[in-house]
């Protein structure tokens, strides 16, 4: 009988007492040690790991120190360093690990030559889901030459392809990230924005640093900073520099964004439809665009868009962070408003029916979505019977 290959789970961390409990209760029973690499915390967070690697059929917990130096990447190589398994799985302290189906998270395991990404899911102060990652590049064979880099946004992407892996998705697992609550965000924001402009100051003939900076600059609420870094990566990219596909439709959104909060919608809407030539299926561009072509009173294109966010509800592989319900419930809730609009009350009543059914849909909203479907169809056979 084979070996089952062994996993371990590596963190880095800086006070996150309130946090580690959490994800380390979510690993027990489905990975086989702990790496937990400390970046100076001054709270009981080195305390937590220790206890948690005594408890009784706990997996053990392989404790190190990091002096933190502003850089993710190198943090994040100490812990591989560390790890002993077949396996590594990168989660973050204010992360927890769902295992779906427990067969085919063991069975993804025994696979060789791939690196999987899992569905990356950011809860908000309520609980729901307000955001995903389809493929969040967490799960990868230990290998030496497979190392993180870059300062902000680390990624191990380059060393999986230059290491001839394959890039699989498995759903029999998914990340839940709970660290974009509103009370942590500015820090956050002002962390990433000085590593962002300490890389794009090291690397400024690089697009992907200015691109971190602009968005960045958009959690700081900064239209303006967006603006000027977005230009600043583009002026690489014309000098030789590249984005990937999904790297440069982020570009494209947060510029919109940021020109949309300056009132300039003629320019954001030029923005969407240079990276919808580029990107012409790409959920989040799409509804984007419907959203904006309701404005304009272009009820026709913007079904169009919306239609075409929920046809690919199922496709959502390499399209980078989304927010949650752009190929659900969103959409469907922007249809809803349309086809009632035009007396189409049984047709706007089906996708109440569908926007409530939406998994990711809240429980609030799913309620009064249900409500109105009801509502809507009263309507239709009113209109139907006159």
């Amino acid at each position: 009988m084979s070996r089952q290959p062994t996993v371990s789970a590596c963190l880095i961390v800086k006070n996150e007492a309130a946090n580690l409990p959490r994800c380390l209760a979510s690993l027990r029973g489905q990975v086989d040690e702990i790496v937990v690499v400390d970046t100076d915390s001054t709270d009981e967070t080195v305390a937590i790991a220790e206890r948690a690697g005594s408890e009784p059929g706990a997996p053990p917990v392989r404790l190190g120190h990091y002096a933190w130096t502003d850089d993710f990447a190198a943090a994040r190589n100490a812990a591989l360093a560390l790890a002993t398994s077949d396996w590594v799985l990168v989660i973050d302290a204010d992360e927890e690990l769902v295992v779906k189906d427990g067969p085919r998270w063991r069975k993804a395991l025994g696979a060789e030559g791939v690196a999987y990404g899992l569905r990356l899911v950011n809860v908000g102060p309520a609980g729901t889901v307000e955001s995903e990652v389809a493929d969040a590049l967490r799960l990868f064979p230990r290998r030496p030459e497979i190392q993180f880099e870059g300062r902000l946004h680390e990624s191990v992407e380059r060393a999986l392809h230059a290491a001839g892996l394959r890039i699989l998705t498995t759903a029999a697992a998914e990340l839940r990230h709970h660290g974009y609550q509103p009370a942590a965000m500015p820090a956050k924001a002002e962390r990433n924005r000085r590593l962002a402009e300490a890389a794009a100051a090291e690397h400024p003939d690089d697009p992907l640093p200015w691109l971190y900076t602009a968005q960045s600059a958009w959690l700081a609420r900064d239209a303006d900073g967006v603006i000027a870094a977005v230009a600043r990566a583009r002026e690489a990219l014309a000098a030789g520099g590249s984005l990937a596909a999904r790297q440069r439709v982020g570009m494209a959104l947060v510029e919109a964004w940021a020109r949309l909060a300056r009132g300039e919608g003629e320019a954001a809407d030029a923005i969407f439809a240079g990276a919808l030539a580029e990107a012409p299926h790409h959920p989040e561009l799409r509804y984007e665009r419907g959203r904006r072509r309701v404005d304009a009173g272009d009820a026709a294109g913007a079904m169009e868009d919306f239609q075409a966010c929920l046809r690919a509800r199922t496709a959502k592989d390499r399209a980078g962070a989304m927010r949650t319900g752009v190929t659900g419930y969103l959409a469907h809730m922007e249809l809803i408003g349309i086809l009632a609009g035009q007396g189409e009350m049984a047709r706007a009543a089906k996708h109440a029916a569908a926007a409530a059914g939406d998994p990711d849909c809240p429980y609030g909203e799913a309620t009064r979505l249900r409500e109105l479907e009801g509502k809507l169809r009263a309507l239709g056979r009113q209109v139907k019977g006159k």
